[in-house]
């Protein structure tokens, strides 16, 4: 393998004209024997390219190029000076080719779209490609400062930057890189990928009764914390530390507990979370647009303490009062964003009372779970208790509870005004468990029982945040399945597949199709699904019509011809197909299920999402569809532009 690191441009083109030549050759032919398999000729296809920065077209040095796809592939390749690389002695196939440069958001072969997708460079036999050109971004980055109500800088504040994602027409947003205030109050985000951001201020309040913490030290000294280690994982609640104490409770703040809570007047006062410039929900925060590169400052905030007020109530469970369960208060004012952090955390006392402290006005849900753990566990132990001393560190090993043993779920919305709120019940109740058949329609030989064993499967919370997901279930040999419990809510249902050529053609549960409609998950068990795999999919396939230079490559896209709706409906991916045109810009789609579908190509590959005006700018260049069950259609479509 070549690289180069100094090389000129004078000394690439050599290098190329001499592979060149050597290609002219001629090159004796092997004789053919009656067993042996057909002479695919020798591996001298090349790669030569060009590493830009996606912002300024400048080239781009010192960037390492690496290279998958075939067996005997050269080592990782570093870019020159004028930000050129090449892969030679190369056999005919598909490469992928993917760039690390300092600085810079990793990238990919084809990616036109910071947030979009490579694609694969498509190799003839003894084919020369000499301009792969690969476009990468520059990370961005966020600056301000954070002051208190007088202005004076607050230290050590943790500052989260939080992605936008767009999820059928909702505002979600993703956890980011984070960064805290330094001794005047600055802080920066590094490393952000070029999008679009919200900047979020957490903080919160945890609360523990002062009978936990003084178990939990006693526990500590007396060298074993394993039963309170299983009870706390197995209901979300966090280690009993000894903050500052208000009554029977001990209360901590900030979101690592490393702030120090404040009285005024036997009012705990808070910071609340804050979303730039001064909003106390995601939906109404400012959107930082980052372009490539790009340094944005003066994003400055200044945090204000508020009066709060104590909620109360008890938890129950089926067999009683719900003693030593973690309790959590979430915001409800934006359920869609997957931002939200709690506002206040609890454990319940050995009666199954819990008192949040800190708490300012609002609506809020309080949550909580127990998911006993199925299985043996080793689990780290390091807990600081006081000033950061280190009070315990070392392995904590506990046997779990019986395998499948049920996951119970609590819920309640509280109004939260000026005043302490007193009375809150929960009740934990079994979540509902989803069950059915695996059944295979079609003369292909069906996987066997192992295959079967190895399948996992699961639901995907579609408009709610679980406090605790409940993970995956094995399929049984004989194609039964049942899940964990889940609390009610919209779902879709996640099973593997059992290889080529069986995929999924129907999902059904009391007669409904839930491939297209959210499974409405109740307090009761689901035990009727039954999906359907088949042999046959339904497929559709053509070529790309327009400009040669641009239907390589080209993104080909087939989405419910009624996009509106399907997007109210959660939007079920397996609605959605997309795949790349290849150089004589051929594509196929498949599997699709049956259905009216808009198929459109366009030039400019990105992640596909759930946006009504992406598909409404897609839609207008689009073919319409009729698939039918086993249908393989020929459809040539146009080559379109996103607007």
């Amino acid at each position: 393998m070549t690289h180069f690191a100094r090389s000129d441009r004078l000394g690439v083109c050599l290098l190329v004209l001499l592979y060149a030549v050597s290609f002219a050759r001629p090159r004796a032919q092997a004789p053919q024997t009656g067993s042996a398999p057909p002479e695919r000729g020798p591996a001298t296809g090349l790669i030569l390219g060009q590493v830009v920065d996606a912002g300024s077209g400048r080239a781009v040095g010192g960037a390492i190029v690496s290279i998958s796809g075939a067996a005997n592939l050269p080592l990782p390749a570093m870019t020159d000076g004028d930000g050129r690389f090449l892969f030679p002695s190369l056999a005919a196939g598909n490469y992928t080719l993917s760039v690390a440069a300092n600085g810079y958001v990793p990238g990919m072969f084809g990616r036109l779209r910071v947030d979009g997708p490579g694609r694969p460079l498509e190799l003839g036999q003894n084919e020369r490609v000499t301009d792969a050109q690969i476009r990468i971004w520059k990370y961005a980055s966020i600056a301000g400062t954070v002051v208190d109500d007088a202005g004076e800088p607050l230290v050590g504040v943790e500052v989260r930057a939080l992605r936008r994602l767009n999820s059928a027409e909702r505002r979600r947003f993703q956890a980011g890189e984070m960064a805290r205030t330094d001794d005047r109050g600055a802080y920066r985000i590094p490393s952000l990928v070029p999008g679009e951001y919200i900047v979020s201020f957490p903080n919160y309040t945890t609360s523990f009764p002062t009978a936990a913490v003084e178990e939990y030290l006693a526990a500590v000294g007396a060298g074993s914390t394993t039963r309170l280690t299983q009870q706390r994982l197995e209901t979300g609640a966090s280690v009993p530390v000894a903050g500052v104490r208000v009554g029977d409770m001990h209360v901590v703040t900030g979101p690592r507990g490393n702030a120090t809570p404040v009285l005024v007047r036997g009012k705990l006062m808070v910071f609340p979370t804050t979303f730039y410039p001064s909003a106390t929900a995601p939906s109404q925060a400012t959107l930082l647009r980052l372009a490539s590169g790009e340094a944005r400052t003066g994003v400055d905030v200044q945090l204000r303490a508020l009066p709060s007020v104590r909620v109360s109530g008890m938890l129950m469970s089926q067999e009683g009062l719900a003693a030593s369960v973690g309790v959590r208060l979430t915001p409800n004012n934006d359920a869609s964003s997957d931002s939200l952090i709690d506002a206040s955390v609890t454990t319940t006392d050995a009666t199954g009372r819990f008192t949040f402290l800190g708490v300012t006005p609002g609506q809020y849900l309080a949550r909580a779970y127990r998911q006993p753990r199925n299985q043996s566990e080793t689990v780290a132990e390091n807990v600081q208790i006081i000033g950061g001393t280190v009070v315990t560190s070392g392995t904590v090993t506990f046997g779990g509870a019986a395998p499948r043993a049920p996951i119970y779920f609590a819920e309640q919305m509280v109004n939260v005004g000026d005043t302490d709120v007193d009375g809150v019940q929960l009740t934990l109740r079994q979540g509902a468990e989803v069950s059915g058949t695996i059944v295979f329609d079609g003369a292909a030989a069906k996987p066997t029982p192992q295959r079967m064993a190895q399948l996992q499967v699961s639901l995907i919370a579609i408009d709610i945040r679980l406090v605790s997901n409940p993970g995956f279930q094995r399929v049984e040999s004989d194609g039964t399945f049942k899940t964990s419990g889940y609390p009610p809510g919209r779902y879709r249902l996640s099973l593997g597949s059992p290889g080529a050529p069986w995929v999924i053609t129907s999902v059904t549960a009391g007669g409904a199709d839930i491939l297209r409609t959210p499974l409405e998950l109740g307090t009761t068990p689901i035990a009727d699904v039954v999906v359907t795999f088949g042999d046959r999919p339904s497929e559709i396939s053509g070529t790309v019509q327009g400009d040669p230079k641009l239907v390589e490559g080209a993104q080909v896209v087939a989405f419910p011809a009624e996009y509106q709706e399907w997007i109210a409906r959660g939007a079920p991916p397996a609605q959605q197909v997309t795949t790349f045109a290849d150089k004589k810009g051929s594509y196929r789609l498949r599997p699709i299920l049956p259905g009216d579908y808009l198929v459109a190509a366009f030039d400019a590959p990105i992640t596909l999402e759930a946006d009504a005006p992406l598909l409404s700018s897609l839609a207008r260049t689009a073919t319409r569809v009729t698939v039918t069950p086993g249908d393989v259609r020929t459809i040539a479509l146009p080559l379109g532009k996103l607007r």
